[in-house]
């Protein structure tokens, strides 16, 4: 174990921005989360709901560039992206790895149980492998 995340488990050093209800279950995993981040990367991690931990370089417009349409943004260093449905509503997740060429390809995402085709033609177009069983 990391001696911050050790720090953290034994002094009770705990976040001040949980979004959950103290003393859940999901209370102590945000807490260890953001404990086992803030060890790994030895900066103070952020509320992943503010998305202020990547960088997302990559923005695509899989239905038009309308502001109230839904977006996907990937930070290709951290392999890491999400979409948004067309209405702007929350979409998922989506995680990359590299090939062997260097070239992002989509290896996993949540949030709906099948990724919109639209979003699948975004990330093709832009040069993103994406493997047919995502259809």
């Amino acid at each position: 174990m990391n001696p911050k995340f050790n720090n953290w488990w034994n002094d009770d050093n705990l976040t001040t921005d949980n979004p959950f209800k103290k003393d859940t279950p999901i209370f102590w995993a945000w807490e260890g989360w953001v404990a086992g981040v803030t060890a790994e990367r030895e900066v103070p991690a952020v509320n992943p709901k503010k998305l202020d931990i990547y960088s997302y370089t990559i923005k695509l417009h899989p239905w038009g560039d309308a502001p109230e349409m839904g977006v996907v943004e990937i930070d290709p260093v951290e392999l890491y992206g999400y979409y948004e449905a067309r209405n702007g509503a929350e979409g998922g997740g989506l995680w990359f790895e590299r090939s062997k060429d260097g070239a992002l390809e989509l290896v996993d995402y949540d949030g709906q149980v099948v990724l919109p085709k639209e979003v699948i033609a975004a990330l093709r177009q832009s040069g993103v492998i994406v493997d047919e069983s995502f259809e």
